[in-house]
């Protein structure tokens, strides 16, 4: 009997400690040198690392961010449909299936705003971009002054600034960004009461258009 709650103990302790080190998801440490690691974890994509720089290493050899050796062309969808071009020098990070979820634009580039692709608008070369796991932009700097929606179900856009942060639902509006006028803008979901907002204010948006 004895021998038998004896075995059972060990048996928990080690499913304990199984479980413990599954929790474990990154470990960080400095590369020596330029490595080119694994981004997906069944290592069928890598790139190159700066040596001298930090990586999170989710296994060994697969990094979940790291900085970026050379310009570097990734996806940023995790069914790899869509890729676009990041900066060399700056940080990167990665889902599981090696698709970047940030990460630093090289180019102006052109990218979708919508998880179904319906809606897209140009964000600036040399700021931080966000994605979803469909490839669509979550979060970005806008390159041009933009006319974008800001209701769900496209009744209801405004005008954002650019060289300012955008944030984008799934299907495409906008919750969060500068203003580029002087708005007026519905403060109620029945868009029976409205306000006007300075231009240069940031402004965060329900789902049905009206400011928060």
């Amino acid at each position: 009997m004895a021998n038998r709650c004896l075995r059972i103990s060990c048996l928990v302790l080690f499913t304990l400690f199984i479980l413990a080190s599954s929790l474990v998801t990154a470990e960080a440490r400095i590369l020596q040198n330029n490595s080119n690691l694994y981004i997906a974890t069944n290592k069928s994509l890598s790139t190159w690392f700066r040596a001298g720089t930090n990586v999170n290493e989710i296994a060994p050899g697969v990094v979940s961010s790291g900085t970026l050796l050379n310009n570097s062309n990734l996806y940023i969808a995790s069914n790899r449909s869509l890729s676009t071009w990041f900066s060399s020098g700056t940080g990167a990070s990665f889902r599981t299936d090696g698709a970047v979820v940030g990460g630093t634009l090289l180019n102006n580039s052109n990218l979708y705003i919508a998880s179904n692709r319906s809606l897209s608008t140009w964000f600036r070369a040399g700021t931080g971009a966000s994605f979803r796991a469909d490839g669509s932009l979550s979060s970005g700097t806008l390159l041009n002054n933009s006319n974008l929606y800001i209701a769900s179900n496209r009744s209801l856009s405004t005008w954002f600034r650019a060289g300012n942060q955008i944030v984008t639902r799934e299907d495409g509006s906008v919750s969060r960004g500068t203003l580029l006028n002087r708005s007026n803008l519905y403060t109620n979901p029945q868009r029976s009461q409205s306000r006007w907002f300075d231009a240069g204010t940031t402004v965060s948006f329900r789902p049905d258009g009206s400011v928060m």
